[in-house]
């Protein structure tokens, strides 16, 4: 399938009644055996429960985009990614969001939601570059870096090089791709989302999840 544009798809938690999210979340059968099994590995009821429902967002989209669920596979440092199919993907959640993107070219989303307290101390682990354009740019420090870090792990999960690299690699890098597009948001709760991919226009639309499918908010 052909998809002339990112296509983004933002849940919001708070959206949903408790009855609502243990529905869905029962519901856990129908999602491929690779992600049930890891699901399962989970431990914090509240990440498990995000991660139910990214999954099934990306279900319930298969037949939007014409892919096959089964086809569910990982890269090398774990990016999962559609066997024959020209479908690329990308998931994130954090707090009350969850984010899934689509696109005909590789993309890497990430949605931020909690700030971090020490700041200053977690710069110490970037680079020299990073540091100056992070001092040079930011105003509130905490929501600066919420912004900062969400942009960067967008561009490692966009590269698929796992986020162990979000270290390495320097926003002079990030200049040089000049075939990427980048887009950031910040979501009602001062979330930041950032989205990286290589397509001119990114679409992005606000869905509920139901035990019948998606439904669609607004755009």
């Amino acid at each position: 399938m052909h998809i002339d544009a990112s296509e983004i798809y933002i849940c919001n938690l708070l959206d949903y009644t408790n009855e609502e999210i243990n529905v869905i979340s029962n519901m856990i059968y129908i999602l491929p055996k690779m992600v049930q099994e890891r699901i399962s590995t989970i431990r914090n009821e509240q990440n498990k429960i995000r991660s139910i429902m990214a999954w099934m967002m990306f279900c319930f989209l298969s037949d939007r985009y014409n892919y096959d669920t089964t086809e569910l596979a990982l890269g090398i440092y774990g990016k999962p990614y559609l066997r024959n199919s020209n479908v690329n993907f990308n998931i994130s959640h954090s707090g009350q969001w969850i984010v899934i993107g689509f696109s005909n070219s590789p993309i890497g989303v990430d949605v931020e939601e909690k700030e971090v307290t020490n700041v200053h101390k977690v710069l110490e682990f970037f680079s020299d570059n990073d540091r100056e354009y992070f001092y040079t740019y930011c105003g509130d420090v905490k929501k600066a870096f919420k912004f900062f870090w969400s942009a960067k792990e967008a561009w490692v999960k966009y590269l698929g090089i796992g986020l162990k690299s979000i270290f390495s690699g320097d926003i002079t890098q990030w200049k040089k791709d000049d075939f990427l597009k980048s887009k950031q948001l910040e979501l009602n709760n001062g979330a930041a989302l950032s989205i990286y991919a290589e397509d001119d226009g990114i679409c992005c639309y606000n869905i509920k999840i139901t035990e019948f499918g998606l439904k669609v908010l607004n755009i």
